[in-house]
């Protein structure tokens, strides 16, 4: 089974080389995600801050998030913590394995049209050399048995690139600049 960061899939850190050239990236700042055709992309913000993008696949959607990890692997520990925050919330999840390595599959609460559902989800993470990219895929097979090919091209093919973030005393998460360049 391919897992992720093995030489010859990603995601991919901005300064490790070869990074694939023949794959069309738009530049999120931070996140250099890529191009897919009849996806769209758009950023996630937290109040005034952009701290990732989404990617629209339909009745789908690819949240991805680059965080901070100055002190090593962090996807090992973080899982436990995202697995009782889903909890706490009132959702479901669960460790599992895929080809994108260790992940969470939950069922996790989101407001649709004004009430709370549980939504199909599958939070996946990959450490990188001081960076975490955390993705979270969610719709209705969000948990099919193999992961939606789409998602793991998104997540296997984006580059991060996090000496071009600022460092404004949030180490926790990048702050990105989305420009949308191109449609």
């Amino acid at each position: 089974m391919l897992r992720v960061r093995n030489g010859e899939s990603g995601p991919w850190d901005a300064a490790e080389s070869p990074t694939p050239p023949e794959v069309e990236r738009l530049d999120c700042g931070v996140l250099k995600v890529p191009r897919l055709e009849g996806a769209r992309i758009h950023p996630l913000n937290a109040g005034e801050r952009t701290v990732g993008v989404v990617v629209s696949l339909g009745d789908h959607a690819f949240t991805l998030q680059a965080f901070r990890a100055p002190s090593g692997p962090v996807w090992g520990s973080a899982r436990p913590k995202v697995i009782q925050e889903v909890l706490n919330q009132g959702g479901t999840a669960e460790e599992a394995e895929s080809s994108l390595g260790a992940e969470i599959r939950a069922q996790a609460p989101v407001v649709k049209d004004g009430q709370q559902v549980l939504q199909p989800t599958r939070i996946v993470g990959c450490d990188g050399p001081g960076w975490l990219l955390r993705g979270v895929y969610g719709g209705p097979k969000a948990l099919a048995d193999v992961i939606d090919p789409r998602a793991y091209y998104l997540f296997t093919q984006t580059i991060v690139d996090l000496p071009s973030a600022p460092t404004d005393g949030a180490v926790e998460v990048t702050v990105l600049e989305v420009t949308m360049q191109g449609g």
